[in-house]
């Protein structure tokens, strides 16, 4: 690969100085760059192509607000939205919605008390922040104004706790929790969450699987029913069922996420479908659609709260925002926290240069030469728990399916579906490549193998790597090398194995277990001087090894540089990425305004190399 390069005064080149061109030169990607996808970050972090030292976060993470599933008020003012699936929560501005950091960075088994499945928070009457944890089964206490964690309050398990979704604190001194997974809900003593009783039993209305809870001005217990489609009232002393208070049916609260007593009295509810339904506060007659299906691109209502301001703030699971609503009429006023790259898995330079970055439900574009977004180029809605992606040779996009090795097909000029290019056929598509001869190949960590599928129609050619060919386990990416042969990443003995690119037999182990400390082994693939480079996910680091004898050379992104964590992807930035304007054009552009300082702006080739770029 050549480009277009411009060097400082060295081996007699002339140095020059255009406008700032330093500080020009500064912001936009160099080719030759080096961009690594932080998983956990949220964000897309840029290194220096020659010495991999840390330049930049060029798509910032600002908290990558990831399926927010809660939403509430802290002490001092601020909004707190939990990120359900990144297991986080977010600070931002109650005014502007300004990001102001990761308040609770609680990933999980990170000395955070091991929360994970995050589904809702509170703030408690002591003014510290608990989360019910879907996966632990507990219910986590971390330090108002800091953060930190405290403890697990209710203890994982503790009265047979599964899966809590809401809690309430109540003034009688006791926390009342939905336990979805036994169909219950549960008390305990709100000081030291210690077990009390089962306050209403599973079966108890009809009870089967409660998500939402809130007591009524009338002191009695309100649950909406995941199972159901209903929301069933409680005696708020006894725990007695008293009555079906919105049935399920037309006018019914759907899949409800979460539901409350709004300041008119009224009752409202937002449901999976996207939407908030309001309902009298006595009756439970459906009154309108306060917040109608989709209105400022919600999706999937998973909570709401009501600000003293006249606002109404709705967190949307999928799509990865907080919208505010008028508490009064319902209408749209504006995102309040935009969405933001969620969980980065593939990036990748389309054939128009721009930067494309896979996540779990969409692929966002950025602009290739300063990193900002243009568009979800892909849509929400048909990949989820997407793996991988590559373009083909006929320039379209292709995007593998984590769970059913589903490949779906996108036009590389618009993003528009095209359907199923393979349908499922491999268990577990990780990976996809295109081959020299114009084939896709994907490996299946289901059976420990690498499956081929003709490069056209997308039909199944048949296994390419036998399973467990070589002591290949868990293979998640794969590349064909500059030999032509096959490069697959065994993410469970972190190495990398070759294997013939024409028949698929096992050549060797190039990349030896934990060879330079290479923990989980994701992106893989090849500098243009021939070094072979492997992402390491459990390392945080990126390596460099010799691309002819796989011997290690060094750990070109240090562990952690730049504050990346959980690194599962990274590409080299190419030729005129973004369609950076030519030498000639910045030429022109400082002549006109009159600020070429001194000496000519010279052009040259030369190849791109970690090793000898400047």
């Amino acid at each position: 690969m050549r480009f277009l390069h411009l060097r400082n005064g060295r081996s007699g080149i002339v140095a020059a100085s255009v406008l700032s061109l330093a500080s020009i030169a500064a912001g936009p990607v160099q080719p030759g760059d080096l961009l690594v996808a932080g998983y956990a970050n949220n964000s897309v972090h840029r290194y220096n192509g020659q010495t991999g030292a840390f330049i930049e976060e060029l798509i910032p993470g600002r908290g990558g607000l990831g399926f927010p599933s809660s939403i509430a008020f802290a002490t001092d003012g601020t909004v707190l939205v939990l990120g359900g699936q990144n297991t986080n929560v977010i600070r931002y501005d109650r005014v502007t919605g300004a990001y102001l950091g990761q308040g609770f960075p609680v990933f999980p088994g990170l000395f955070y008390g091991d929360l994970s499945c995050a589904n809702k928070m509170a703030v408690g009457p002591d003014g510290n922040l608990y989360v019910s944890g879907g996966c632990s089964n507990a219910i986590h206490r971390y330090n108002g104004p800091s953060g930190v964690f405290i403890d697990q309050f209710v203890p994982s398990g503790s009265g047979g706790l599964t899966t809590p979704q809401s809690f309430a604190f109540r003034g009688d001194g006791k926390l009342y929790v939905a336990s979805q997974g036994t169909g219950q809900i549960l008390r305990y003593d709100s000081s030291t969450g210690a077990f009390i009783d089962v306050f209403v039993d599973a079966g108890s209305g009809g009870l089967s699987g409660p998500l939402g809870l809130v007591f009524g001005p009338d002191s009695n217990l309100y649950v909406s029913d995941r199972n159901a489609f209903d929301v069933l009232r409680f005696n708020g002393l006894t725990g007695a069922f008293i009555d079906e208070f919105v049935p399920n049916g037309p006018d019914g609260p759907g899949e409800c996420y979460s539901c409350k007593f709004g300041p008119d009295g009224r009752f409202y509810t937002a449901d999976v479908g996207g939407r908030v339904r309001r309902y009298d506060g006595v009756t439970g007659a459906l009154i309108d659609d306060f917040v109608p299906y989709g209105s400022g691109g919600l999706i999937n209502a998973s909570d709401f709260v009501f600000s003293d301001d006249g606002f109404v703030y709705v967190t949307g699971y999928g799509s990865h925002n907080v919208l505010r609503y008028s508490a009064s009429s319902g209408s749209f006023i504006d995102q309040f926290v935009s969405a933001d790259l969620v969980q980065p898995r593939t990036l990748t330079y389309g054939p128009d240069r721009n930067l494309y970055v896979l996540t779990i439900d969409r692929v966002r574009r950025y602009n290739g030469l300063t990193g900002a977004f243009m568009d979800n180029f892909v849509m929400p809605g048909i990949v989820f728990d997407s793996a991988d992606m590559a373009f083909g040779p006929d320039g379209d996009l292709y995007v593998s399916h984590c769970c059913g090795g589903t490949i779906f097909h996108f036009d590389g000029q618009s993003g528009a579906s095209l359907g199923e290019f393979v349908s499922a056929s491999a268990c577990d598509a990780q990976g996809i490549t295109f081959g020299p001869d114009g084939n896709l190949y994907a490996t299946n960590p289901c059976d420990n193998s690498v499956v081929r599928f003709n490069g056209q129609t997308g039909t199944l050619m048949g296994t390419f790597v036998s399973p467990g060919s070589g002591g290949l386990s868990c293979p998640f990416k794969l590349r064909f090398g500059p030999d032509g042969n096959l490069y697959v990443g065994s993410f469970c003995t972190a190495s990398i194995l070759r294997f013939d690119g024409q028949t698929g037999a096992f050549v060797d182990e190039f990349v030896p277990s934990f060879s330079g400390g290479l923990n989980g082994p994701q992106g893989i693939f090849f500098y243009p001087n021939g070094d072979l480079f492997v992402v390491g996910q459990y390392s945080h680091s990126v390596n460099r090894y010799d691309g002819q004898t796989g011997a290690f050379e060094l750990q070109f992104v240090q562990s952690g540089s730049g504050g990346i964590y959980f690194p599962v992807s990274a590409v080299v930035v190419p030729a005129n990425p973004g369609n950076i304007p030519t030498v000639s054009t910045w030429g022109l552009i400082a002549m006109l305004l009159g600020t070429l300082v001194a000496g000519t702006v010279v052009l040259r080739k030369q190849e791109v190399s970690p090793k000898n770029m400047v």
